[in-house]
């Protein structure tokens, strides 16, 4: 293992699984892994939720969908190392991405003519 090495191919399918398993996750859209030191590893997941769900249950689902990262990790992860994010077109309809809701959804905010 060396620091910025992705996860193992073993415990990335297992967080796929663990995530894609979930009833609130129509698909995993994304996942990213590095090694942040000895025996921890970064996860970033992009989930697409459907659209439907309330707050309340969607938070629950993120609950549920960080420890069975950490379980599917073997105890190589902590919560603060794992990111779940909405799918992009997700985000957008939330008005993800800059700061007043405004922009492409890519985290940059637009500038003015």
């Amino acid at each position: 293992m060396l620091i910025g090495e992705r996860a193992p191919a073993d415990i990335q399918a297992r967080i796929r699984r663990a995530v894609s398993e979930d009833p609130a996750v129509r698909a995993v859209t994304a996942l990213h892994t590095m090694h942040v030191g000895p025996r921890s590893i970064l996860v970033v997941i992009g989930v697409d939720f459907p659209r439907e769900l309330t707050t309340a249950t969607l938070e629950a689902a993120v609950e549920r969908l960080h420890q069975h990262v950490r379980e599917a990790a073997g105890g190589r992860t902590d919560a603060w190392l794992i990111v779940i994010e909405p799918a992009r077109d997700q985000a957008r309809a939330f008005g993800a991405g800059t700061a007043d809701g405004v922009g492409e959804g890519d985290g940059r905010a637009r500038r003015s003519a």
